[in-house]
């Protein structure tokens, strides 16, 4: 029966890396439990939610080989919560796990570890290494604008492909909620070869548990396989994602090219200013009006429970007045919150049109938000 110590910290560790996956909340018991096995010096952690499968290998002395799985949220719990550096777990009668933590000693039922769903297999899978802060920085570009509506199935995740321009190869990321549209790109520096005849939708769940992963080292392996899905590995860690179904819209199709007019603006300026008019908007009416005169933007925003707000920027801009032009500024914030780029540029054209903005220091990614219907 399973018996081994592993260090507090290392368990800590797997624990947290699995959690999100582990946390959904679902009807079916055997996935509200986390699997553990441990054998060779390795404890190995599995958690899914049928849709997302994270696996991980952690250092343990083993004294007997074994497997168990144990409520997931509640062991976590108790090893956040013990002051012992070393933790030992005993599997006992029906399933249940002794644990020993310092002066801390407990019994945890569980369920037989022959229900819990098999892994993904990943053997023959193909797969290219990347910079972990390139994925992470694609990701947190794109990840807010996913759609959250029941009825834009195909718009729940970020859209991946496999992109060759300018004798360039990267993943390109786009991300839409039918109201804003986000593009950012992962660069490939590698020569590996790595199929990817059309674009894959990876849902939102399964693109936060890719971040995460990446967060902890310093590069990542991708891998698609045709039955699992999307595969992304570690030296000690994997997860696979399950894609969606259904076809991403054309986003090229609704990219402004008439924007003939450019703004020349300070990200951080812009931000905070939108902050604060954020914060005199609420979800009822969250709009706000953007003016542009000679070198000087104007927002205002009107919110008949709260009040009203303006916010006068110094811009570079020359060209005919713009006025009047409503936008989501939750949508210009969680955008700009992203950017690495002191200043950024806004192409706008008068009349509501989309706007679309760049800046310098965040190569390969552009944002584009959809004006507003305003009640005047």
């Amino acid at each position: 029966m399973l018996q081994f110590r592993i260090k507090r910290d290392d368990l800590q560790k797997g624990l947290n890396q699995a959690g999100t996956v582990a946390e959904k909340r679902t009807s079916i018991m055997i996935l509200n439990n986390i699997h553990i096995a441990a054998a060779d010096g390795e404890m190995t952690l599995t958690a899914t939610d049928l849709e997302t499968t994270f696996k991980g290998r952690f250092p343990a002395e083993v004294i007997e080989p074994g497997t168990l799985t144990v409520p997931f949220k509640t062991f976590r719990d108790l090893i956040r919560s013990c002051s012992g550096d070393v933790v030992l777990l005993k599997e006992s009668d029906n399933y249940s796990v002794e644990l020993d933590c310092g002066s801390f000693n407990t019994s945890l039922f569980g369920l037989s570890p022959e229900n819990y769903p098999k892994t993904p297999e990943i053997e023959d899978v193909n797969f290219i290494e990347l910079e972990s802060r390139d994925i992470i920085d694609a990701i947190n570009k794109t990840l807010f604008s996913v759609s959250a509506g029941e009825d834009t199935y195909n718009l729940a995740g970020i859209y991946l492909i496999k992109e060759e321009e300018d004798d360039e190869t990267r993943f390109r990321l786009v991300s839409t909620d039918a109201q804003r549209l986000n593009v950012s790109t992962i660069p490939i520096r590698s020569q590996e070869p790595f199929e990817l005849e059309s674009g894959i939708i990876v849902p939102r769940k399964g693109m936060q548990e890719l971040r995460n992963l990446a967060e902890t080292v310093d590069r990542i392996s991708l891998g698609l396989s045709s039955v699992s899905g999307l595969a992304a590995k570690t030296d000690t860690a994997f997860l696979v994602v399950r894609l969606l179904e259904g076809s991403f819209p054309d986003y090229k199709t609704i990219l402004p090219t008439s924007n003939d007019k450019l703004v020349y603006v300070q990200r951080k300026e812009m931000l905070d200013a939108l902050k604060r008019i954020v914060i005199m908007t609420d979800a009822g009416y969250r709009v706000a009006i953007f003016t542009f005169t000679e070198d000087l933007l104007t927002i205002g925003s009107t919110n008949p429970n709260l009040g009203k707000a303006e916010e006068k920027l110094r811009v570079e801009y020359q060209g005919p007045d713009i006025t009047s032009v409503g936008f989501n500024p939750l949508h210009f914030v969680e955008a700009l919150s992203n950017m690495r780029s002191d200043r950024i540029t806004i192409q706008l054209k008068e009349g509501k049109v989309p706007y679309l903005f760049t800046g310098p220091e965040d190569p390969g990614y552009f944002g584009i938000i959809m004006s507003m219907t305003v009640n005047q």
